[in-house]
């Protein structure tokens, strides 16, 4: 059964947006317990019309916090957006079997998860290892028994 290695996750902050609130968004996604080990960096850097915006990345590490986290986001998502998630599991694990995730970014401001529809999101990278091999088949059986546990 594979396991979550890493998780990282990363948004942008346009010069229209306040930072605060868009790092309060990032962090919303990891739940109270973990946030003090996350890796928050701000990165500053310019559109294409030299407009500033900030690249805010997140980082934590740890099997055992980054499985919290992961369950906690699939916990939160609706049933339909988790339904989502599963069916398309092969468009969103790449090679190294790391899973992409985008969630909106507005809603993880007010402490809701929900798949992301449009250009204002936050990308979220869960890590996956498995040994020999991870495969699609192995992450999707742990997708589906974590799913499981938050339904009983």
């Amino acid at each position: 059964m594979p396991f979550v290695e890493r998780i990282t996750t990363r948004a942008y902050s346009r010069g229209t947006e306040v930072l605060s609130r868009v790092q309060t968004a990032v962090l919303s996604l990891y739940p109270e317990a973990v946030r003090e080990r996350v890796d928050l960096k701000v990165t500053p850097t310019e559109g294409h019309n030299q407009s500033p915006i900030m690249v805010l990345s997140a980082d934590l590490r740890g099997k055992k916090d980054c499985h919290h986290v992961l369950t906690s986001i699939l916990g939160r998502l609706e049933p339909s957006d988790r339904q989502t998630l599963m069916s398309t599991l092969e468009q969103r694990l790449d090679e190294n079997c790391t899973l992409y995730i985008r969630v909106e970014k507005q809603d993880a401001y007010l402490g809701r998860v929900r798949l992301a529809v449009g250009p204002d999101l936050i990308s979220i990278q869960v890590h996956l290892r498995d040994y020999p091999r991870c495969t699609p088949e192995s992450v999707r059986g742990l997708l589906s028994a974590t799913i499981e546990s938050l339904e009983v």
